[in-house]
């Protein structure tokens, strides 16, 4: 599926997906050699999806790192993908910011990649390697939709249409795909997967983001409370030894509290 946005207003490349086009692109060129130069699968082998080896053998990264991964017999295959990550991306990323957008474009690859696997076991495919960012595209494409819904796309780079109109049509597409053709080396479960966590994002997402920040900053303001309190009494036990040594003098300390003392001035040195 290719698509083309109009943009209305700046469409200039965002810092976040600029990072996430240049990882996807350095782990291409890293597959490219190590597969054509040093004839290796080791990357395919470890980082690739298999869903049997990913859950039977607990490689649990392959969730994520297959992500950044492409077939590299097909240019198109990253092209395409980096292509719309390019128009849409900086949508989300600047609705959201940076970060949100990571936990967006990470959760999508992960939540992707649980219903390929699922899939997989489903249709006795476990045992195939799977690669792409297709499934946090989709993802994305459904947060831009969701946004911007009355936004022209170009379908093909030919026909306008809406924003939402091309979502229904790419999860009408994929539904098609996944019934009728289950066995297909193009993973229509990953890319619905996409399509739904992309979906979960915008919905549930902000709350869910939202609750993390507070939660943060709970535990933020928990930790200064007890570095208050630890301040506090490091505070009364130096006062306690300066009128030790008024009292007696300097040699009326321990070894172990001098080097108290010592620490509490770096520290105090230190704030």
């Amino acid at each position: 599926m290719r698509v083309y946005h109009q943009p209305s207003g700046s469409s200039h490349i965002t810092p976040g997906v600029k990072r996430i086009m240049t990882c996807t692109i350095a782990v291409f060129a890293i597959q490219v050699i190590a597969t054509s130069v040093m004839k290796t699968s080791f990357i395919e082998d470890y980082f690739a999806l298999t869903p049997r080896k990913a859950i039977e053998n607990f490689w649990i990264w392959q969730f994520f790192t297959h992500g950044f991964m492409h077939n590299v017999l097909s240019f198109w295959h990253i092209f395409f993908n980096m292509l719309a990550l390019f128009f849409f991306g900086h949508v989300v990323e600047r609705r959201y910011g940076t970060s949100k957008f990571y936990i967006c474009y990470i959760g999508c690859i992960v939540f992707a990649a649980i219903v390929h696997a699922i899939n997989a076991y489903i249709n006795t495919s476990a045992g195939i390697p799977a690669v792409g960012a297709s499934g946090a595209i989709m993802g994305i494409l459904m947060v831009a939709a969701c946004l911007m819904p009355h936004a022209t796309v170009y379908f093909m780079f030919i026909l306008p249409m809406r924003m939402r109109t091309l979502i229904w049509i790419l999860i009408g597409f994929e539904l098609y795909n996944a019934l009728m053709f289950p066995h297909s080396s193009v993973s229509a479960a990953a890319h619905l997967g996409g399509l739904a966590a992309g979906y979960l994002f915008f919905r549930y997402g902000q709350g869910v983001i939202q609750w993390i920040d507070r939660l943060e900053m709970q535990m933020e303001k928990q930790n200064k409370i007890q570095e208050q309190k630890k301040y506090k009494n490091m505070r009364g036990k130096v006062d306690e030894l300066l009128d030790k040594i008024n009292s007696n003098g300097i040699n009326s300390l321990s070894d172990k509290e001098k080097d108290f003392l010592k620490k509490a001035s770096k520290k105090y040195r230190d704030d």
